[in-house]
């Protein structure tokens, strides 16, 4: 990337450097106030789902943030999974058999990627359904989680 940027230095009249997203929006802001620009701001839903008559879903992007943690948590416990599995595979012969196990795992966690369940807008009922599939994979993996690590200290 470093090569990149000097490419573009030494070629352009252009100014590249390392940054965050918080400092680049403050270069953004400051540079808008010294010019004396109003940036406009949206107060309502970008994406409202529409039901019924005159009934709206709103808050596609702040719905449910627990629910987005369980996701976010289920989906590094998969990486485990994942990781734990491939570890196994070298070293044992039951390997396959886990694969089904597995690949249900990371099933469960790609139905939760899904754009209804992750953004929140499902129906509430729906969202149970999801709860109760990370819950039975976890329940169920968490088992052969522990086995694995103690079959991989006994070796």
């Amino acid at each position: 990337m470093d090569e990149v940027i000097a490419s573009l230095v030494d070629d352009h009249w252009v100014t590249i450097k390392y940054s965050t997203v918080e400092n680049f929006l403050a270069s953004v802001k400051a540079d808008g106030k010294a010019k004396n620009i109003e940036w406009p701001t949206w107060k309502g839903d970008m994406f409202p789902q529409f039901t019924d008559m005159n009934e709206y879903w709103s808050g596609y992007y702040t719905d449910d943030p627990a629910f987005k943690k369980r996701v976010r948590d289920f989906s590094s416990y998969s990486q485990a999974i994942g990781t734990m599995y491939a570890l196994q595979s070298f070293s044992s012969q039951q390997a396959s058999y886990l694969i089904s196990d597995v690949k249900d795992y990371f099933t469960s966690a790609t139905v939760n990627y899904h754009h209804d369940a992750i953004t929140g807008t499902h129906f509430p009922v729906v969202g149970h359904g999801y709860d109760e599939l990370m819950r039975k994979s976890f329940l169920h993996n968490d088992e052969n989680l522990a086995s694995w690590v103690v079959q991989a200290a006994e070796d």
